[in-house]
């Protein structure tokens, strides 16, 4: 059994609106969604379906007579083979829009409000192993992606505010029509970025960058 890909989205969304009295409604308009995806990556930090499509000729042979991998084996599908290289994706998106109409006199002037608040989060598990493999089938093992045996974890945060307040005059004079509109806006948006990296696994199957004793690599970004 390889190790599919494994994707799954859900969304749910609730908008209403509600007219507080005769001169003023109120709306809302609400979103969630969670997308996760369990993709399984290629020895090293390649993707294993262009490993599939580029190296995989109809020619190759996986398997050794004793059942371990092959070169070519160990080079395509080692990591699919194994379970033991992939990228687990957790992204998590809120939204949310509060506005409202004020009707101040009769339909001539009327006050209009909104603000919207969405925040993104967007995490990610890998893990990276070398793949065993022999040239010959009483060869030694050796193995593929070496220098790969390690974890690493990473968190894209987003987020975003942006209210409107304006004002519209609409009168008749005759045959001639009037409008006005005065108003402000304000956006702001906050973006955050954390990347951990760390060699040297504890033990393989080990899934979380805690269970790593190596060096590691930090990378981080901020903006507002």
């Amino acid at each position: 059994e390889y190790d599919p890909a494994d994707y799954s989205m859900f969304n749910i969304r609730a908008k209403g609106s509600v007219k507080v009295t005769d001169w003023l409604r109120v709306s809302n308009n609400a979103e969630f969604s969670n997308m996760t995806y369990h993709n399984p990556t290629n020895v090293g930090e390649g993707s294993v379906w262009y490993a599939i499509e580029s190296e995989g000729q109809p020619v190759n042979v996986m398997f050794n007579p004793d059942n371990s991998l092959t070169q070519a084996g160990a080079t395509i599908l080692g990591s699919f083979y194994y379970k033991n290289n992939y990228q687990d994706t957790d992204r998590r998106n809120v939204r949310n829009t509060t506005s409202f109409v004020a009707n101040i006199f009769r339909d001539i002037l009327t006050l209009n409000g909104d603000a919207t608040v969405r925040y993104t989060d967007n995490r990610q598990n890998g893990v990276q192993s070398p793949v065993p493999y022999k040239t010959a089938e009483n060869g030694a093992v050796k193995y593929m992606g070496s220098a790969y045996d390690g974890i690493y974890t990473s968190n894209h945060t987003k987020g975003y505010i942006a209210t409107n307040l304006y004002a519209q005059y609409a009168q008749t004079f005759g045959k001639h029509d009037v409008k006005l509109m005065v108003g402000t806006n304000y956006e702001q948006e906050t973006y955050k970025y954390m990347f951990f990296h760390r060699n040297a696994k504890l033990f393989e199957g080990a899934d979380d960058i805690a269970l790593t004793t190596g060096s590691q690599n930090i990378d981080s970004d901020y903006y507002k």
